[in-house]
């Protein structure tokens, strides 16, 4: 994991304003039918391609983030104890 770490406030924020906006459009998908036009077909591709995706992938990792954390914490740790050991190792195979 060598890639710039986010805040938990940073992820909290983008996460809660990705609910905000599938929020948003949820209630225009509601409403644009009383209107219509073709908005409604457009509001409808937009939330089966955009929202429900984006609602759900954010959900499922506000749900799984401290599990997700704990693996790469632990597979980072492990890559990191097997270099060390393969580096205490290799002098002694030149020899």
């Amino acid at each position: 994991m060598n890639g710039s770490k986010v805040s938990n406030r940073r992820l909290r924020d983008a996460q809660r304003a990705a609910h905000l906006l599938g929020g948003l459009m949820l209630g225009f998908y509601i409403y644009l039918p009383l209107i219509g036009g073709p908005a409604p077909q457009v509001a409808e591709s937009l939330m089966q391609a955009v929202v429900f995706p984006l609602v759900t992938a954010t959900g499922l990792l506000m749900w799984q983030l401290p599990r997700l954390r704990k693996r790469l914490r632990d597979r980072a740790s492990a890559k990191a104890s097997a270099k060390e050991a393969g580096a205490a190792r290799a002098p002694a195979a030149r020899s």
